[in-house]
């Protein structure tokens, strides 16, 4: 096969790593780096009232109906508090995200001479509300017991968007030995035009 050039590589490295950094900040905001700008945890915090709705379970041992429940809740719950269904979308960790799926999969009925069954998801939606996973959110499988972190959020995307000053770039730099060497940069932030109550999150208890 044809070799790719090595600074080719590196510069989508960068350009990868710099935009997993920005889902990390958007979502987790100043719980990933405090010098960054507030996300969705923060939006939270600073909202009225109790923005977070709690699952009372065994990480270890789940019922995916709750999740769906779970799911549901924070969705009517921004609706409520004034945002439109069509502006919603839900974003949260990959176990939360497949077992959504299995309650969905379970409540299936098919009738009539069906050969071939697609049970796999393409884009999950719940209510008409699109259900995405991210790496940015820690597994709730994978996290420290006691620990206690929001694993799903349900946000208004008419709300809340990056206000962008300059659009991703790569510079060259200085030559200060024979390699090349550029720095990638991204100047902007997450924009909220609420109080808080159009971001909810869904948490699952820590064990006793």
């Amino acid at each position: 096969s044809n070799l790719r050039a090595a600074e080719s590589s590196q510069e989508q490295a960068f350009v990868r790593a710099m935009r997993q950094e920005e889902e990390r900040q958007i979502i987790l905001g100043t719980d990933n780096n405090a010098n960054g700008f507030d996300g969705l945890n923060d939006f939270i915090a600073s909202g009225e009232g109790d923005n977070v709705t709690t699952i009372d379970m065994d990480s270890s041992n789940n019922n995916p109906e709750d999740f769906e429940a779970a799911t549901r809740d924070i969705i009517d719950e921004a609706e409520y508090q004034g945002a439109p269904r069509e502006n919603l979308a839900v974003v949260c960790d990959f176990d939360w995200h497949k077992e959504v799926r299995k309650s969905l999969v379970s409540q299936q009925r098919y009738e009539g001479n069906i050969t071939e069954v697609g049970a796999g998801f393409s884009a999950m939606t719940l209510d008409d509300v699109p259900i995405m996973k991210s790496h940015a959110i820690p597994r709730a499988t994978e996290r420290a017991d006691g620990s206690t972190y929001n694993q799903a959020y349900t946000v208004n995307l008419d709300a809340h968007y990056l206000s962008v000053l300059q659009e991703l770039s790569m510079k060259p730099l200085a030559k200060v030995a024979p390699q090349e060497q550029f720095a990638v940069d991204w100047y902007g932030c997450l924009t909220a035009e609420d109080d808080g109550a159009h971001v909810q999150a869904a948490t699952i208890s820590p064990t006793a």
